[in-house]
Protein backbone atom coordinates (compact mmCIF):
# COMPACT_ATOMS: atom_id res chain seq x y z
CA UNK A 1 0.00 0.00 0.00
CA UNK A 2 1.28 3.61 -1.22
CA UNK A 3 0.83 6.18 1.37
CA UNK A 4 1.70 9.73 0.41
CA UNK A 5 4.03 11.92 3.70
CA UNK A 6 3.27 15.52 3.28
CA UNK A 7 6.07 17.42 4.67
CA UNK A 8 5.18 21.58 4.83
CA UNK A 9 6.62 23.60 5.09
CA UNK A 10 9.24 22.04 3.70
CA UNK A 11 12.95 22.94 2.78
CA UNK A 12 15.81 20.85 2.13
CA UNK A 13 16.91 20.46 5.73
CA UNK A 14 14.24 18.12 6.06
CA UNK A 15 15.70 15.51 3.56
CA UNK A 16 17.13 12.78 3.69
CA UNK A 17 16.59 9.05 5.12
CA UNK A 18 14.48 8.34 7.89
CA UNK A 19 13.20 5.15 9.54
CA UNK A 20 9.20 4.88 9.51
CA UNK A 21 7.68 2.02 12.29
CA UNK A 22 4.14 1.32 12.31
CA UNK A 23 1.43 -0.89 14.37
CA UNK A 24 -1.66 -1.96 14.94
CA UNK A 25 -3.45 -4.95 15.58
CA UNK A 26 -2.36 -6.60 12.76
CA UNK A 27 1.11 -6.06 13.75
CA UNK A 28 4.00 -3.66 13.18
CA UNK A 29 6.36 -2.87 10.11
CA UNK A 30 9.47 -1.11 9.09
CA UNK A 31 10.29 0.62 6.73
CA UNK A 32 12.86 3.22 5.16
CA UNK A 33 11.58 6.14 3.56
CA UNK A 34 14.19 8.82 1.39
CA UNK A 35 12.89 12.02 1.51
CA UNK A 36 13.92 14.44 -1.32
CA UNK A 37 13.90 18.38 -1.27
CA UNK A 38 12.49 19.05 -4.31
CA UNK A 39 12.60 22.81 -5.14
CA UNK A 40 9.32 24.38 -6.23
CA UNK A 41 9.91 27.62 -8.46
CA UNK A 42 6.76 29.90 -10.35
CA UNK A 43 6.18 29.23 -13.65
CA UNK A 44 4.36 31.91 -15.58
CA UNK A 45 2.69 31.36 -19.20
CA UNK A 46 3.18 33.43 -22.22
CA UNK A 47 0.88 36.89 -21.81
CA UNK A 48 -2.24 36.86 -23.71
CA UNK A 49 -2.76 39.30 -26.66
CA UNK A 50 -3.02 42.91 -24.98
CA UNK A 51 -6.60 43.58 -24.60
CA UNK A 52 -7.28 47.42 -25.73
CA UNK A 53 -9.16 49.73 -24.61
CA UNK A 54 -8.43 52.40 -26.60
CA UNK A 55 -5.22 53.34 -25.85
CA UNK A 56 -4.92 51.44 -22.30
CA UNK A 57 -5.30 48.19 -22.70
CA UNK A 58 -4.84 44.69 -20.29
CA UNK A 59 -3.20 41.49 -20.97
CA UNK A 60 -3.11 37.92 -19.06
CA UNK A 61 -1.54 34.90 -18.31
CA UNK A 62 -1.52 31.62 -15.97
CA UNK A 63 1.06 31.58 -13.40
CA UNK A 64 1.33 28.36 -11.07
CA UNK A 65 3.62 27.33 -8.33
CA UNK A 66 5.21 23.42 -9.42
CA UNK A 67 7.86 21.28 -9.14
CA UNK A 68 11.46 21.51 -11.28
CA UNK A 69 11.80 18.03 -11.83
CA UNK A 70 8.48 16.61 -12.38
CA UNK A 71 6.60 20.11 -13.28
CA UNK A 72 3.65 18.87 -10.49
CA UNK A 73 1.54 21.54 -9.74
CA UNK A 74 1.38 22.78 -6.06
CA UNK A 75 -0.52 25.41 -5.19
CA UNK A 76 0.70 26.67 -1.82
CA UNK A 77 4.23 25.65 -2.12
CA UNK A 78 6.34 28.66 -3.72
CA UNK A 79 7.29 31.53 -1.63
CA UNK A 80 5.70 34.59 -2.15
CA UNK A 81 5.23 36.80 -4.12
CA UNK A 82 3.74 35.08 -7.33
CA UNK A 83 5.11 36.98 -10.59
CA UNK A 84 2.22 39.18 -12.27
CA UNK A 85 -0.52 37.57 -13.44
CA UNK A 86 -2.04 41.30 -15.20
CA UNK A 87 -0.28 43.80 -16.27
CA UNK A 88 -1.24 47.00 -18.47
CA UNK A 89 -0.65 46.91 -21.72
CA UNK A 90 -0.02 50.13 -24.71
CA UNK A 91 -2.20 49.60 -27.78
CA UNK A 92 -0.07 51.61 -30.23
CA UNK A 93 -2.07 53.93 -33.20
CA UNK A 94 -5.19 56.19 -32.61
CA UNK A 95 -7.76 55.40 -30.75
CA UNK A 96 -10.65 55.10 -33.19
CA UNK A 97 -13.74 53.12 -34.23
CA UNK A 98 -15.91 52.08 -36.55
CA UNK A 99 -19.05 55.02 -37.84
CA UNK A 100 -21.43 53.01 -39.88
CA UNK A 101 -24.48 55.20 -41.63
CA UNK A 102 -28.23 53.78 -42.54
CA UNK A 103 -28.25 52.02 -46.32
CA UNK A 104 -29.76 54.12 -48.66
CA UNK A 105 -32.75 52.99 -50.41
CA UNK A 106 -32.81 50.36 -53.14
CA UNK A 107 -31.93 51.34 -56.28
CA UNK A 108 -35.05 49.21 -57.81
CA UNK A 109 -38.35 49.04 -56.71
CA UNK A 110 -38.40 45.33 -58.34
CA UNK A 111 -35.94 43.07 -59.45
CA UNK A 112 -32.47 43.03 -57.82
CA UNK A 113 -30.88 46.61 -57.16
CA UNK A 114 -28.09 47.54 -54.43
CA UNK A 115 -27.96 49.91 -51.38
CA UNK A 116 -24.75 51.68 -50.46
CA UNK A 117 -24.10 53.39 -47.12
CA UNK A 118 -20.98 55.31 -45.94
CA UNK A 119 -18.53 53.70 -43.03
CA UNK A 120 -15.94 56.39 -41.76
CA UNK A 121 -12.67 55.26 -39.10
CA UNK A 122 -13.09 57.67 -36.55
CA UNK A 123 -11.49 59.49 -33.64
CA UNK A 124 -13.17 57.83 -30.59
CA UNK A 125 -12.76 60.87 -28.58
CA UNK A 126 -13.68 63.43 -31.32
CA UNK A 127 -16.10 62.90 -33.69
CA UNK A 128 -14.77 65.68 -35.93
CA UNK A 129 -11.70 63.64 -36.46
CA UNK A 130 -11.79 61.01 -39.42
CA UNK A 131 -9.12 58.48 -39.93
CA UNK A 132 -7.91 56.08 -43.36
CA UNK A 133 -9.53 52.78 -43.16
CA UNK A 134 -6.10 51.26 -42.22
CA UNK A 135 -6.23 52.49 -38.73
CA UNK A 136 -9.46 51.24 -37.23
CA UNK A 137 -8.37 47.94 -35.41
CA UNK A 138 -11.39 45.45 -36.60
CA UNK A 139 -12.83 44.78 -40.11
CA UNK A 140 -14.93 47.46 -42.46
CA UNK A 141 -18.35 46.86 -42.09
CA UNK A 142 -19.39 46.45 -46.08
CA UNK A 143 -20.41 49.38 -47.98
CA UNK A 144 -22.49 47.70 -50.43
CA UNK A 145 -24.99 45.00 -50.66
CA UNK A 146 -28.15 43.69 -52.84
CA UNK A 147 -31.71 43.99 -52.12
CA UNK A 148 -35.34 43.59 -53.69
CA UNK A 149 -34.63 39.75 -54.75
CA UNK A 150 -38.36 39.68 -56.14
CA UNK A 151 -39.23 39.90 -59.92
CA UNK A 152 -40.72 42.72 -61.55
CA UNK A 153 -44.43 41.98 -62.56
CA UNK A 154 -44.57 41.92 -66.57
CA UNK A 155 -46.36 44.08 -67.96
CA UNK A 156 -45.76 44.13 -71.92
CA UNK A 157 -46.47 46.74 -74.35
CA UNK A 158 -48.28 46.23 -78.06
CA UNK A 159 -45.42 45.81 -80.21
CA UNK A 160 -43.85 42.31 -78.13
CA UNK A 161 -46.59 40.18 -80.81
CA UNK A 162 -44.53 41.62 -83.44
CA UNK A 163 -40.87 41.01 -82.06
CA UNK A 164 -42.03 37.61 -81.44
CA UNK A 165 -42.77 37.34 -85.22
CA UNK A 166 -39.67 38.79 -86.43
CA UNK A 167 -37.67 35.98 -83.66
CA UNK A 168 -35.57 39.15 -81.76
CA UNK A 169 -36.59 37.45 -78.44
CA UNK A 170 -32.72 36.40 -78.27
CA UNK A 171 -32.11 40.11 -77.86
CA UNK A 172 -31.45 40.41 -74.16
CA UNK A 173 -33.21 44.23 -74.16
CA UNK A 174 -36.86 42.57 -75.84
CA UNK A 175 -36.41 39.68 -73.77
CA UNK A 176 -36.80 41.61 -70.69
CA UNK A 177 -39.38 43.95 -71.97
CA UNK A 178 -41.46 41.40 -73.54
CA UNK A 179 -41.31 38.69 -70.88
CA UNK A 180 -44.49 37.17 -71.53
CA UNK A 181 -44.04 36.88 -75.06
CA UNK A 182 -40.59 35.75 -75.58
CA UNK A 183 -40.94 32.63 -72.99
Amino acid sequence: MNSILTIFPFSQRFAGTYRCNTSNEAGSDTADVIVKYEPLVWFAFPWSQCIPDCHRGVRNRTVVCMTLSTRMVIMDGCSPPPPPSQERCYQKGPCTHWVVRPWSICSKSCGVGYQIRRVQCQATYNSNITFSDSECLTARPPVFRYCNFQDCPCSEPSYCKIILGTELCWRPEHRRTCCHSCQ
